[in-house]
């Protein structure tokens, strides 16, 4: 799962990259649900990306205390601003919804995560919590889920590393 200004990733088994018949598996970012305030089907990754983050947060800032880019939010996250803390709750709870949607459809052994924030330890930590505490909250016995949450090891990279092998596979 890349986090970037959206979410994408791909799915793999011990034969490599699955495309799935129209090549779009692992589009994690077009994972729908039902918004329950607007009626309408929404994507998981318009409430899990980097862009997600920083939209959450200048929905609830001052004028003079918006931001520009993610990494601001999490600096003030850091550094204890409340309301950072509050949102980057909320969008870490949102991609452990999108981390649960994952795990109930594919089942993998482990998931991931890239794009610039999965080189923060604080980041990794806290995602791989939320999502424990929220297989816990779904399922009555959560004990059965031991899907791993993990960084890449190509971090911010990932995906272009991803487009690369894919080309050369062409």
């Amino acid at each position: 799962l890349i986090i970037g200004t959206g979410t994408g990733g791909c799915l793999c088994d011990e034969k490599g990259v699955i495309y799935g018949k129209d090549a779009f598996a692992g589009e994690f970012h077009h994972l729908p649900f039902i918004n329950f305030k607007t009626g309408e089907v929404n994507r998981q990754g318009d409430y899990s990306s980097m862009t997600a983050l920083i939209e959450i947060f200048n929905n609830r800032a001052a004028l003079e205390d918006k931001v520009e880019y993610g990494n601001e939010v999490c600096e003030k996250y850091l550094n204890g601003d409340k309301l950072a803390k509050d949102v980057v709750g909320e969008w870490i709870r949102n991609m452990s919804v999108q981390l649960l949607t994952i795990t109930v459809f594919y089942n993998p052994e482990i998931i991931c995560i890239g794009g610039g924030i999965s080189e923060e330890i604080w980041f990794i930590e806290a995602v791989r919590e939320k999502f424990k505490n929220t297989c816990r909250g779904y399922f009555e016995d959560a004990e059965f889920i031991t899907t791993k949450i993990e960084k890449c090891n190509y971090n911010n990279d990932a995906n272009i590393l991803g487009a690369i092998i894919n080309v050369n596979e062409m």
